[in-house]
């Protein structure tokens, strides 16, 4: 039998049979309740014990919590537009955010007041909760709401971009509709912006990071997007990006390269890879990545095996110089460490011995008198400026 907990989470998140606004909105009560009581614990409350004050305390608790979202996002929306905080609307971070043994009567400010870059923070970390509903999402875009992100996008504060990138990909993930949406809506040149961000930007890891997150989320399971960034040179983009300082820069532009690659399957597309350095930076990435961090080499040899699927991918590995014996050096290193670590790199060990494999089959067609593709022009500039980066 489900638990109250799970009952009530139930009641909180399903809004098949409401429209918005046209009841409160139970998520809120529910985000304040647990915060009291979850249901793991006895509790000693006893309604009779309070009195008349604290009940109409509590009366305003509720009313301030049971927000309706619908509304929420258009003073969202607006203060974002005009930089300032609607009248009487919640003070940014009161909302669901808010301290429980704080909460008093919604906080508002009785006048439209200009906002601090901390207010507009807020305000973007909170629409991020409120659309990770994906009916919210959407609802989000039928109010106008893409175009305020789009400015946002192009804030001078980088605070403000990447906060925007983190609401734009709670809302395309995994949802055709929104990934559509806000394709015609011209989001992809401000998120391929965040990851051409110059090396001397403030907050430069989270532009990247967050601007990764939501190009992933628009090119994922949505073939409109992948070819978009694939015309705007996005292997290119994320090539360099698997050469950041940052590890999980590195981490997450080979897992979209990956994805690219499980979506690229006919020759001219893996020739296309290859030219813009796709390949020549996995092995690099192998070359140049600490051994403790096997995260990003586990990355680096996904996307090589998943190079290696096809036959164009194939004789892509094989024209790449020395990979076979950068592998199996790869083999004995990580045989020489303790047990408890080979035991972590099990994932890496298989990659490996499947991208070897690869490298065999691919060697025995052309010993065979297979036809080798003719190499495409490479990017040999990035590729070797990878091989002699420090470890992470």
């Amino acid at each position: 039998r489900p638990s109250a907990r799970s009952r009530l989470l139930a009641v909180a998140t399903d809004n098949s049979n409401l429209s918005m606004g046209s009841l409160p909105q139970w998520k809120g009560l529910f985000d304040w309740s647990m915060k009291y009581q979850d249901g793991t614990t006895p509790t000693e409350w006893d309604p009779k014990s309070y009195d008349a004050d604290k009940m109409k305390w509590l009366e305003g608790v509720l009313k301030h919590y049971m927000l309706d979202f619908a509304s929420r996002m258009k003073e969202i929306k607006s203060a974002l537009d005009t930089g300032l905080l609607p009248t009487g609307a919640a003070l940014p971070g009161t909302g669901l955010q808010s301290d429980a043994e704080n909460a008093q009567a919604p906080q508002e400010r009785p006048a439209a007041e200009a906002l601090s870059l901390r207010d507009k923070e807020l305000l973007l970390e909170e629409l991020t909760d409120i659309v990770s509903s994906i009916d919210f999402a959407r609802d989000l875009h039928t109010i106008g709401g893409l175009p305020t992100l789009l400015d946002v996008l192009s804030s001078p504060h980088p605070s403000l971009r990447w906060r925007a990138a983190e609401v734009a990909a709670t809302c395309m993930q995994n949802n055709e509709t929104t990934q559509k949406w806000f394709l015609e809506g011209g989001v992809l040149p401000p998120l391929l912006g965040l990851l051409d961000a110059p090396g001397q930007e403030e907050n430069l890891a989270q532009l990247r990071i967050k601007g990764l997150l939501a190009v992933s989320a628009l090119v994922r399971n949505y073939e409109p997007g992948l070819k978009a960034m694939m015309l705007e040179r996005g292997v290119e983009r994320l090539a360099k990006l698997a050469a950041d300082p940052d590890a999980r820069v590195q981490r997450k532009a080979l897992s979209l390269l990956q994805y690219v690659a499980s979506a690229q399957t006919s020759s001219t597309d893996i020739a296309a890879m290859e030219g813009e350095g796709c390949l020549a930076t996995a092995q690099a990435v192998l070359h140049g990545v600490d051994m403790a961090d096997n995260d990003v080499r586990s990355a680096a040899l996904s996307l090589l095996q998943e190079l290696g699927s096809t036959q164009a991918g194939r004789q892509a590995l094989h024209r790449l110089p020395d990979l076979a014996e950068q592998l199996q050096a790869q083999q004995q290193a990580v045989a020489q460490l303790p047990e408890e670590d080979r035991e972590s790199c099990e994932s890496e060990i298989e990659a490996m011995a499947a991208v070897l494999g690869q490298l065999q089959l691919q060697e025995a067609v052309e010993d065979e008198g297979g036809v080798q593709a003719p190499a495409p022009e490479v990017n040999h500039s990035l590729a070797l400026g990878l091989m002699v980066l420090p470890p992470q």
